[in-house]
């Protein structure tokens, strides 16, 4: 179904597009060759094989392209705060002249190369994960983050957090884990407090590990332990 795309290809990035996204082609492609930098430096892995990514011109192109090209079943419409979907080797990603009319967001190059590092952790982690079905949102999500660093310059991440930490209102890691808004505002905190505390081939051991979803077996300190000592760091953290 990518027939009416061009390709343009750069080492191991593809970027499929229509002749109105020609323009944003460069950035793209400068984005996830970084983005794919930063992540096989942090993970000491090698990019696995080409990893391609196809521009939709509007919500309705992106949301036909996720069902039928990545074979991901969503709820059309989708979220006008989604801008991006991967799956494997594959991202699909909403032009940047389709979101005054179909986002939630401005445009703003230095989010978009940072979305590209957010999409491209989830890559890293299918192919590194032995058994990514089981891995909970709330790890996934908050690596992805953490890792594109969307945590220090999202205010959509940052307010409620802030709010959260002034009021006293900081969530447990069970209500954490079961809530899908909670797993987005706070999963990149507890990430963030593993690799401080326990170091970053922690991380890396998770991630290439894990096979049952139980991330905080890969820590040596009880889960009540662990979890009072996170809501003490990232109270001090937020404060900070």
């Amino acid at each position: 179904m990518l027939e009416e795309y061009s390709t343009f290809q750069n080492c191991h990035v593809v970027v499929r597009f229509k002749e109105i996204d020609k323009s944003h082609v460069g950035m793209t492609a400068q984005s996830i060759k970084q983005g794919i930098e930063i992540l096989s430096g942090y993970f000491g892995e090698k990019s696995f094989e080409n990893i391609q990514a196809v521009i939709a011109g509007d919500r309705v192109e992106f949301d036909n392209l996720v069902i039928n090209f990545l074979g991901v079943p969503i709820k059309t419409p989708s979220s006008p705060g989604r801008l991006s979907q991967p799956q494997r080797f594959d991202i699909v990603i909403l032009s940047p002249y389709a979101y005054e009319n179909d986002s939630i967001y401005k445009f703003k190059p230095d989010e978009y190369a940072r979305l590209m590092i957010h999409e491209l952790v989830h890559v890293f982690e299918e192919a590194l994960t032995p058994d990514i079905e089981t891995s909970p949102l709330w790890w996934s999500e908050g690596l992805a983050v953490y890792i594109s660093k969307q945590h220090l310059f999202d205010s959509d991440l940052l307010i409620p957090i802030n709010n959260a930490i002034k009021n006293g209102d900081i969530p447990t890691l069970k209500e954490v884990t079961c809530n899908d808004n909670l797993c987005y505002l706070w999963g990149w905190s507890v990430v963030a407090f593993i690799e401080n505390n326990f170091g970053k081939e922690t991380i890396i051991k998770i991630v290439k590990e894990t096979r049952n979803g139980n991330i905080l077996d890969f820590v040596p300190d009880s889960v009540l332990l662990f979890e009072n000592n996170w809501r003490v760091w990232i109270s001090k953290e937020g404060k900070s």
